[in-house]
């Protein structure tokens, strides 16, 4: 009960700083002056709509942080993804899901496979 307590109230914090008025220190810290008012209008349009549930977004945007790589995020969107009711488990198979996305690009661009032939075989799968 605790648990559930505690994570309930991470869930609510964090909603609460997707919609509060003002972008967080880090956003305001490394953001130009001029551009900081777009930068977090989309920041709170991505992560407070749209048709995605948060957990997938945080999932999505954890994948991403890791192939990049960026810790900040990976620290962000994992503390994000677990307030929103992501498991260790989903976590870790995000993370491999990036993995492997990362890998087959590096393997087919790399090898400068041909795009005609890749759109051929892809067609024909289901």
């Amino acid at each position: 009960m605790k648990k559930a307590l505690v994570a309930s109230s991470v869930i609510v914090i964090l909603a609460a700083g997707a919609y509060a008025a003002d972008p967080p220190n880090w956003m305001r810290q490394v953001t130009p002056q001029h551009l900081l008012e777009n930068a977090w209008g989309g920041y709170q349009a991505i992560y407070s709509g749209g048709e995605l549930p948060a957990k997938t977004k945080q999932l999505i945007a954890l994948g991403v942080s890791a192939q990049i790589p960026c810790t900040y995020c990976v620290a962000g969107h994992t503390r994000a993804a677990r307030a929103a009711g992501a498991t260790d488990q989903e976590i870790r198979e995000a993370v491999a899901v990036a993995g492997q996305v990362r890998m087959w690009s590096t393997l087919l661009n790399g090898n400068a496979y041909d795009m005609q032939e890749f759109q051929v075989e892809i067609s024909q799968r289901r």
